[in-house]
């Protein structure tokens, strides 16, 4: 499956969401830092990449399920600025 950038839906705003197949995807701050899946307290398996340009520049996105993201009690985000929908 690939990993589809959802426009926000808000006038105010032209952040976009990432989505794999029904799933919404949010940047971890953990496995930001990481790089990976944080050994304790995951039950998930899967980390998700999506390289996209952001504000004129490349950047690779590391991507986990929302309903996984903050379990560590990191911040999180589902919605990013600067990112064009092709």
């Amino acid at each position: 499956m690939i990993i589809r950038k959802i426009s926000a839906r808000d006038k105010t705003t032209s952040s976009i969401a990432f989505a794999r197949g029904s799933k919404v995807l949010a940047t971890d701050t953990v496995s930001e830092i990481q790089g990976r899946i944080p050994k304790k307290n995951w039950l998930i398996s899967h980390l998700y990449r999506a390289c996209v340009r952001q504000n004129g520049q490349d950047k690779e996105f590391l991507l986990v399920p929302l309903a996984d993201a903050g379990r560590n009690k990191e911040e999180y985000a589902v919605l990013h600025e600067g990112i064009k929908i092709d």
